[in-house]
């Protein structure tokens, strides 16, 4: 995974880039002997990552939750607002009593995964481990070291520069 393409702002990954980072997440949770029951998605940031780390897996249920932006954010500032749920799955009480695996394709700041474990909480999972396929360790505004040692977290890549991913072009 030596050949990104930058630009000045991002770097640009290619779906063989993809490819290896979700093989090698899908392998750390082999190693800890995660059994993962139930994929929950975050909606368009998270849902080709989780069909990829589902199909990889052999896991089935894959259900989503859309958290976005409020319609007044500035679409090119990652940092500088508060996420919000949009719409939830009516499936989403399948995940009580589930080890789940929350996907999502980028963090930055980490409000987005904060405000979907607390709503996942809410339908009593067994457990909840995170997957994210980058991270932007360029943001002004890191998550908090609690969250990372909160939860179990499966993190593909992570770069100074924001990442694109394939299916954002």
């Amino acid at each position: 995974m030596n050949n990104f393409i930058y630009d000045k702002d991002t770097i640009i990954l290619n779906w063989y880039d993809v490819d290896l980072i979700h093989r090698n997440i899908a392998e750390n949770i082999r190693k800890d002997g995660y059994d993962v029951e139930v994929i929950v998605s975050m909606t368009r940031g998270g849902l080709v990552s989780a069909a990829h780390l589902a199909y990889i897996l052999g896991v089935h249920p894959i259900i989503s939750i859309q958290i976005g932006r409020p319609s007044t954010a500035n679409s090119l500032n990652h940092t500088d607002y508060i996420p919000m749920l949009i719409s939830d799955s009516s499936d989403l009480y399948r995940i009580t009593g589930k080890n789940v695996l929350l996907v999502d394709g980028a963090i930055g700041t980490g409000k987005t995964i904060h405000l979907a474990t607390d709503i996942l909480n809410k339908y009593k999972p067994k457990d909840i481990r995170v997957a994210i396929t980058t991270a932007w360790s360029g943001c002004p505004e890191l998550p908090s070291e609690s969250f990372w040692t909160s939860k179990t977290i499966y993190l593909g890549e992570s770069f100074v520069l924001w990442p694109v991913l394939p299916w954002e072009f």
